[in-house]
């Protein structure tokens, strides 16, 4: 390699480099840290199928006045001035939810997955759960006279489902009744009373971001930052937690919402109303004393709807609130814009049809490592024209190497005039002096959409590669055997290019790069470093084919 292709090679990496730095700094933030408890009151009775139990309640710090208001609407202190009754826990259980409702509120305190634990390798790890320990705002109700932590009657109950009735002090009477239904649960509201009226309710979600768990020693999980979100009649309004800190006011709300929800990476519940409405998204503070509230706080969501009822009579809202994993098919068929909530990034347009090209592979195989063996194939394949054309030239600078260093020592106080009967051999030639970076560049793009693949898409969530050692594609390899395989493979890769030039700088930086991409590929997730790592095998033996094919015409020649 001369000294005007070595510089170009050389800029090329680390400019390729530099773009990985300041990506992993927006992809890799700093560790949450984990939300500190809350203070335990006196104990409530627990019930279910109708058997009591004892068990702590949990009740989170007064709001940060700083923090965006999502308190109770200063109406709602008119609530029936009653004693406050012992607060009851109601589980239900179908084949795919657990879910507990608490009398304080009719609302829920707890949503868990059966099909999904939290990430991890320990099979006794606990399951998902979505509710934010000591939450008042999931899927809580508010309007005038009815708080959301407002005791209510358990009216009846079984094993799906659950009546809660409270009566208010204006006289009218508020029920509540929840329906699992499948990965949903239905919710009617109903309001009656001798006199008519109207109120407008407020439904609430909210939503925490999870602990850091998992990862290497180096470094964690895929950053899971919960956002709130309203859709609109023509877009998706949303918000991550430290976001709304800064966002204004009126960039958090609309009035015609189709629906509302919040949402982690690969998980979120969704409020589908059934009629447009007053959708805002806001912030609730965990601990007062905090200036870390951007990630302590929860993100909180709330949806109006107003019902008004004549005297005598009674007026009810119908409502859905789906509570899943965000599977492409599930979400759909739920309501058609809840895709949108599967943020693939900037690199959607290569991310969606991998994401549907992996899911076919798995629908064959069976198992999503292999799936991504194969997409790695079949990416070089469509890349090979390319690629096969820059591993000839590669071959053609190995072969003109000894003409450069002539060039080199016969015009060595002559800089610019080295630089151009240089380029004259290339032309010459028929050389790229930068043709050597080109099968990596084109290769970034892909690395970055199957990293957003794998941040997002719940279909790789948990999928194991070789059960033992990668027990999921979506955290980084435990062992850091790929990682570690990785740098030989580049070390190795590097001899079979061109030789360095002279200059010892460029050798020192060309040494260390093998070591900073295998720190890199450390705090990737596993179903990365196993797509980097393949390709990098097929990569040395094109080049290494190449090689040999390129020589074999001149040694015959010679002959």
């Amino acid at each position: 390699m001369n000294d005007e292709q070595s510089p170009g090679r050389l800029i090329a990496f680390l400019a390729v480099s530099m773009v990985i730095l300041m990506i992993w700094q927006s992809l890799f933030p700093p560790p949450l840290p984990p939300e500190r408890p809350a203070p335990e009151v006196a104990e409530t009775v627990s019930e279910e199928q109708g058997a009591p139990k004892t068990t702590g309640a949990q009740v989170p710090p007064s709001p940060s006045p700083t923090a965006v208001e999502t308190a109770p609407s200063p109406e709602a202190k008119a609530s029936l001035p009653t004693t406050k009754q012992p607060e009851r826990k109601i589980d239900l259980e179908g084949d795919l939810l657990t879910v507990q409702f608490s009398s304080h509120g009719a609302r829920l305190t707890a949503v868990s997955f059966r099909d999904f634990r939290e990430p991890g390798t320990d099979p006794e790890r606990p399951y998902i759960e979505l509710v934010p320990e000591g939450s008042l705002g999931f899927a809580s109700l508010e309007a005038e006279g009815l708080e959301p932590d407002a005791d209510y009657e358990v009216a009846s109950q079984d094993r799906g489902s659950v009546v809660f009735r409270r009566k208010l002090a204006d006289g009218s009477q508020v029920e509540r009744r929840w329906q699992l239904d499948g990965q949903a649960l239905r919710h009617e509201l109903r309001i009656s009373g001798a006199q008519g009226g109207e109120k407008t309710f407020r439904f609430g979600l909210e939503m925490a971001n999870p602990a850091e768990t998992g990862g290497g020693f180096l470094f964690g999980t895929l950053p899971d930052l919960a956002r709130g979100m309203c859709r609109a009649e023509e877009d998706l309004l949303v918000a991550p937690i430290a976001d709304i800190a800064e966002a204004e006011a009126v960039e958090l709300k609309t009035a015609t919402a189709q629906w509302a929800g919040v949402d982690r990476n690969y998980f979120g519940a969704f409020l589908l109303p059934g009629a447009n409405g007053a959708c805002e998204i806001s912030r609730n503070a965990v601990d007062p004393d905090s200036e870390k509230d951007v990630v302590d706080g929860r993100v909180y969501v709330s949806f109006e709807h107003p019902l008004q009822w004549p005297a005598g009579g009674q007026a009810e809202w119908q409502a859905s609130l789906l509570l899943a994993p965000k599977s492409e098919g599930l979400l759909k068929a739920a309501h058609p814009t809840l895709i949108d909530t599967i943020d693939f990034g900037i690199f959607k347009f290569l991310a969606a049809p991998m994401l549907w090209l992996l899911n076919w592979l798995f629908g064959v195989f069976g198992n999503y490592g292999i799936a991504i063996v194969l997409l790695t194939l079949i990416v070089k394949t469509l890349l090979y024209p390319i690629t096969d054309m820059s591993y000839r030239s590669m071959a053609k600078m190995k072969e003109i190497q000894p003409e450069l260093s002539k060039l080199r020592e016969k015009y060595e106080s002559d800089r610019q005039m080295q630089a151009q009967k240089q380029m004259e051999l290339f032309k010459e030639k028929g050389v790229n002096p930068a043709g050597g970076c080109l099968p990596m560049l084109l290769q970034i793009p892909v690395w970055f959409a199957l990293y957003s693949t794998l941040r997002v898409a719940v279909e790789l969530y948990g999928a194991p590669f070789i059960p033992g050692w990668i027990d999921d594609l979506t955290l980084s390899d435990p062992f850091y055997v790929m990682p570690l395989l990785l740098g030989v493979l580049f070390f190795f890769q590097q001899k079979l290019q061109p030789t360095p030039s002279d200059n010892p700088s460029q050798q020192m930086v060309m040494k260390i790069m093998p070591v900073m991409m295998t720190v890199f590929m450390i705090a990737l997730p596993a179903g990365l470093v196993l797509y980097i790592l393949f390709n990098t095998i097929l990569g040395i033996a094109h080049q290494y084919y190449a090689i040999k094919r390129d020589q074999k015409p001149e040694a015959e020649a010679a002959a």
